[in-house]
């Protein structure tokens, strides 16, 4: 499936010009640590993101910029600022007071730490003695590092595991098996592991092969992965314990994108990755709009934005991208970015494009951007009031086509019925089936026509007459 954005050109007369804006997401480029090339891998509720620079640790926030923490990768961060990651081949807490401190490991030689939650739980994966297997394992300021594998009931078939998430109820998200399969689990401290039952979506016939994974858990247990079909192709994924497997899609054609999702926040949001023929790209994926190519939603022509890595519970996506510095088509540099969502609101045809309820005066605002799902040659759409539940149209037949990154703003006379009504608005589609796009909104404004002071109206009058004055004199010469 082709994707593309989509501004509108309006025609019918309007009272100001079009305007560009900032795409659905503004875009900080974090920079990089000795010019090295630059991944996020985290972002807390705070805006700040940790990641690693070449082969250093960083912590980046709007007022310090990019902080250097120590050798090695920076993979998460909590609320209260703690980051955990890998450096000189083991797990580390980090923290402004204590700096990087190692974690140790189950016996073996290495460890790795992926995820902290709000209550400074630590999840990853540890060698065991004799450095031939790995196990997850939760580390706590109480018990220190305790393998998954013994910790809590007792659990089988566990030659070895690897846990990538923890949620603020000390639910952990990973994988297990042995060198013939993965397994997706979710493990908590009463009940231990549970396998989670991936099945094939509507999408596919085929039925899951023996390569799955989960990768983070949010604080309502839901649950995001990837497995594969037994025709080899990938498939991203999320689990909930009342409905099981939803099938979040892929960007491209039906059978040429596979896709990875990395994050999913408290309300349902996911971030990750799709492959497609002309390479990865960064996603955003709800139950409302399905997957959403953030290339097509940030204005940053020369970033290549490759994988959303962690999203917060405002939405700001923290990830990496490539960059063309000379703008000869050759992504050579990798930075590290986070995105921000600078919509008000977000309609989809599953609510039939319907605002909720703002008082309108004598001149009406929109500043609004459209993602389309597919790619139509052009599009119609008018724009209707509900007056006391019957939906009048106010503007009709608006055109729009190609693509654009820029919001538009549109502003409209008001019909004197609609005067100081409480009402919505509706975006309605003529070309219905073809079209199905997502609508962002910005901004709803209104207000009345701004009418000049007497005093002003007084002069322009003089004005006025002073050049009649002067026209008649100049004409009886």
């Amino acid at each position: 499936m082709k994707t593309t954005c989509a501004s509108a050109i309006f025609t019918f007369l309007l009272l100001g010009a079009v305007h560009c804006f900032a795409g659905p997401y503004s875009i900080i480029d974090l920079g990089t640590l000795e010019d090295s090339d630059t991944s996020a891998y985290g972002v807390n509720d705070l805006g700040q993101v940790v990641g690693k620079s070449g082969d250093q640790a960083f912590l980046w926030d709007s007022d310090a910029g990019m902080q250097y923490l120590g050798n090695g990768e920076a993979r998460g961060i909590n609320n209260m600022g703690q980051v955990v990651g890998t450096s000189e081949g083991q797990a580390f807490l980090w923290d402004d007071s204590n700096g990087m401190q190692p974690l140790g490991t189950l016996g073996g030689h290495s460890s790795n730490a992926y995820a902290i939650n709000n209550n400074g739980q630590i999840v990853g994966t540890s060698s065991l003695s004799g450095n031939h297997i790995s196990h997850a394992f939760i580390w706590d300021q109480t018990g220190g590092m305790q393998d998954l594998n013994v910790h809590g009931p007792p659990s089988s078939g566990w030659d070895w595991s690897s846990a990538y998430s923890t949620n603020d109820h000390g639910h952990v998200a990973g994988d297990f098996g042995d060198d013939e399969n993965h397994k997706p689990f979710i493990w908590d401290s009463v009940n231990g592991r549970q396998t989670l039952q991936i099945q094939a979506g509507l999408e596919y016939e085929e039925t899951p092969g023996d390569w799955t994974y989960a990768f983070d858990v949010n604080n309502s247990g839901q649950v995001v992965g990837r497995t594969n079909f037994t025709d080899s192709h990938e498939c991203g994924f999320l689990w909930e314990n009342t409905s099981g497997y939803t099938d979040v899609g892929h960007l491209g054609d039906e059978w040429e994108g596979t896709s990875t999702p990395n994050a999913i926040n408290d309300d349902g949001q996911v971030a990750g990755h799709s492959y497609t023929s002309d390479g990865r790209h960064a996603f955003v994926w709800n139950s409302a709009t399905g997957m959403m190519d953030l290339n097509l939603l940030t204005s940053a022509p020369r970033f290549s934005l490759v994988s959303a890595e962690d999203i917060n519970s405002v939405g700001r996506i923290a990830g990496y991208g490539d960059i063309d510095l000379n703008g000869d088509g050759n992504f050579e540099v990798r930075h590290a970015f986070l995105l921000t969502p600078e919509w008000d609101t977000l309609l989809t045809r599953g609510q039939d494009y319907v605002t909720d309820w703002v008082t309108i005066d004598e001149t009406l605002e929109l500043e609004f951007f459209f993602y389309m799902g597919t790619e139509p040659e052009s599009f119609y759409f008018d724009i209707l009031f509900n007056n006391e539940g019957e939906w009048e149209t106010i503007a009709s037949d608006i055109t729009g086509n190609g693509t654009s990154l820029d919001w538009e703003l549109l502003s409209m006379n008001v019909p004197d019925w609609a005067f100081g009504m409480t009402t919505q608005l509706k975006f309605q589609f003529s070309d219905w089936e073809n079209t199905d796009p997502v609508l962002f909104l910005k901004d709803i404004s209104s207000g009345t026509t701004p009418v000049p002071e007497p005093s002003t109206l007084l002069l322009t009058a003089l004005g006025l007459c002073l050049l009649v004055f002067r026209y008649k004199r100049i004409t009886t010469r």
